[in-house]
């Protein structure tokens, strides 16, 4: 009984942890000095930002893009990052990007009307490049999940009626062993 009311406790809690959606989200973006065309992905559930293009290929992650807002504003929103990995090539020179929040933080911004990545980035040589490249203009794609159509994931309040319906479920199983005892004391 104490275990199953335990379970239940648990799968309560872990129902309250859980986001009610994750959500894939598709942008295209212009990032200028020399990077090009840019598809971004955002995750909410892992947490991270994709920048895919032909002259970029980079993972940034954090936690607070969970709570990414699909709608971009004019100017966008600026997102710090926690890490970052990849490369990126800027007129012919190819770079691996490195996080930093020293003296300029890892960061990317997206707007309608504006783009902005900010980033570290080596040569083959060592040397460093402080990158930036502002864009004029990011256009949505697609998305799945959150609140457009696609791949839901379970809504805390039914994984709360889970662990109700297990705890009912082993309170139930309790009163059988009780009344079966009680059957076979009486013969």
């Amino acid at each position: 009984m104490k275990k199953a009311l335990l379970t239940a406790g648990a799968l309560a809690v872990m129902a309250a942890a859980t986001p009610a959606s994750a959500a894939i989200y598709k942008y295209e973006t212009n990032i200028g000095n020399g990077i090009g065309l840019t598809e971004i992905t955002i995750d909410t559930d892992a947490q991270t930002a994709k920048f895919q293009g032909r002259n970029i290929d980079l993972l940034m992650k954090d936690s607070d893009l969970a709570n990414w807002k699909p709608d971009l504003t004019r100017w966008g929103t600026t997102n710090w990052v926690d890490s970052l990995s990849g490369t990126f090539t800027r007129y012919g020179r190819h770079y691996t990007a490195y996080w930093s929040s020293n003296p300029k933080r890892t960061q990317f911004r997206l707007g309608d009307n504006y783009s902005f990545l900010w980033l570290y980035g080596r040569d083959r040589w060592g040397r460093t490049f402080d990158f930036d490249g502002k864009g004029t203009w990011t256009r949505y794609t697609s998305s799945t999940g959150g609140s457009s159509s696609g791949t839901q994931v379970s809504e805390p309040g039914a994984l709360g009626l889970l662990g109700l319906a297990l705890a009912a479920l082993a309170f139930g199983q309790r009163g059988r062993r009780r009344r079966k005892t009680m059957r076979f004391a009486h013969t």
